[in-house]
């Protein structure tokens, strides 16, 4: 089902993958195009809504679409743990939206380990490199975990063929 996801301030249209208790998995679609994948903290969704705009959308994108979607099967969404797990052995390069009570914060790397408590990822820094240094992030303040989406897909592609110059990190 496509749907109009409201998040914080922000608005997505996507598709439903999967649910959860904790979870909501979703197909981004921008500019009528699917543009990645999102796993939402439900706590932090405001509002799902469906419309018949969505239905005509959903004819579009499915048509312009042919052959685009992957297969996601493989992401579990049980736990933190699990669902941790899933995406470090079959997609690593994530960005991670976090909030607390005065800060947005958002960073985008690969998976380096996690616990109970936090998740530790090796960051992409601004010169688009990984760095060796995990960077923590208490899983209570993980509000949603997106990848696929085409500007990861560039920082990362970009960081994988730029040659290191000096170390930086």
């Amino acid at each position: 089902m496509y749907v109009k996801l409201s998040y914080f301030e922000d608005s997505y249209f996507c598709q439903i993958i999967k649910n959860s208790d904790k979870f909501l998995f979703v197909r981004v679609i921008s500019d009528w195009h699917f543009d990645g994948y999102m796993i939402f903290v439900k706590k932090y969704i405001k509002s799902i809504k469906h419309t018949e705009l969505l239905e005509f959308q959903q004819k579009v994108v499915e048509f312009y679409d042919k052959g685009q979607k992957k297969d996601v099967s493989w992401l579990n969404l049980n736990s933190y743990d699990v669902m941790f797990c899933s995406l470090r052995e079959n997609y690593n390069e994530i960005c991670i939206e976090g909030a607390t009570e005065n800060v947005n914060q958002f960073m985008i790397g690969k998976i380096a380990s996690f616990d109970e408590k936090c998740l530790y990822i090796n960051k992409l820094n601004t010169f688009g490199k990984i760095t060796k240094i995990k960077y923590d992030i208490p899983i209570k303040e993980i509000t949603a975990i997106f990848f696929g989406d085409e500007y990861s897909k560039l920082l990362f592609e970009y960081s994988k063929k730029t040659p290191i110059k000096r170390r930086i990190d």
